[in-house]
């Protein structure tokens, strides 16, 4: 958390347009931290705020801001910015944001990625909501069966930096149908000169992308899985859902079964804040 003391001491910084002393003073702190503060700062000092961090790191505290700041915070930035931005954000993070935005943004920022981002946004964003491909992502590792271990690790080394998570490794074929997975405790484990093949597991745990996100939500916690990867209807894999987005559906749906429960959505109109509501109001959609 950052204290009054040294917020007062970061908007002094920002007030002086000095980014080195505000990236400075925000160094320590986890990007969660940063993005707690931001909608307490006035809007024109948010965007200072994100600016002043560098790049990967601007883009994890954006993912931790809710989708309305998230939206504030876009209509304040520059195209460039904007780009840039978009372009650092984790798969399944930059395709909700893509479905938020007015069109006239969207095709304003697409340009600006690489055809490969261009790809995946489109490719994700076109999942309805509420099936597992809405709350998929593209960055998970793959390996070919036919490589060996040391082979393996050594890619793993390369494409850690752009994965959510390496603990799994799928192994795919050409094709990329989904032929194991191996865990790399197993791979550490191994000779460098095994087989991908003679390590891998043969039985995986998988989803189809387009049954319900709740499906997913209850394979992660029956099987115990940091992550669950997703099929589409050829048997191809398309993309993982980690236990972090499972626990988000898992907390949104019961959400959901709370104010149906409680009788607390409004006919004909959006979920009553359970928090922020009137207690007449409350009471009205209950009773009605």
């Amino acid at each position: 958390m950052i204290r009054p003391l040294e917020k007062s001491v970061l908007t002094d910084f920002i007030a002086r347009k000095d980014e080195e002393s505000v990236r400075a003073a925000l160094k320590p702190y986890h990007p969660f931290d940063i993005a707690n503060l931001i909608p307490e700062l006035a809007p024109d000092h948010q965007v200072a705020v994100l600016l002043a961090l560098p790049a990967k790191r601007q883009a994890q505290v954006f993912g931790y801001l809710d989708a309305e700041e998230q939206l504030t915070i876009v209509r304040a930035l520059s195209r460039e910015d904007l780009g840039r931005l978009f372009a650092d954000m984790d798969p399944d993070e930059r395709a909700d944001l893509y479905k938020r935005l007015p069109e006239a943004v969207r095709e304003a920022i697409l340009p600006g990625l690489a055809a490969a981002e261009r790809e995946d946004v489109r490719k994700l964003a076109a999942y309805p909501e509420g099936t597992v491909g809405s709350v998929m992502t593209s960055a998970y590792a793959t390996l070919p069966a036919d490589i060996t271990v040391g082979e393996a690790i050594a890619r793993l080394r390369r494409e850690a930096p752009n994965r959510e998570t390496i603990y799994d490794a799928y192994v795919v074929d050409d094709a990329r149908r989904m032929v194991g997975v191996v865990s790399l405790r197993d791979l550490l484990m191994a000779s460098d000169e095994t087989k991908v093949a003679e390590v891998m597991r043969r039985e995986v745990v998988k989803v189809a992308a387009e049954a319900p996100r709740a499906e997913a939500v209850r394979l992660i916690r029956e099987y115990d899985l940091i992550a669950l990867p997703v099929i589409n209807g050829g048997g191809v894999m398309v993309g993982i859902v980690t236990i972090d987005d499972a626990m988000d559906v898992a907390e949104r749906e019961e959400l959901e079964r709370v104010q149906k429960f409680g009788g607390t959505i409004a006919l004909g109109g959006p979920d009553i804040d359970l928090l922020n509501s009137p207690f007449k109001r409350i009471y009205g959609a209950r009773l009605f």
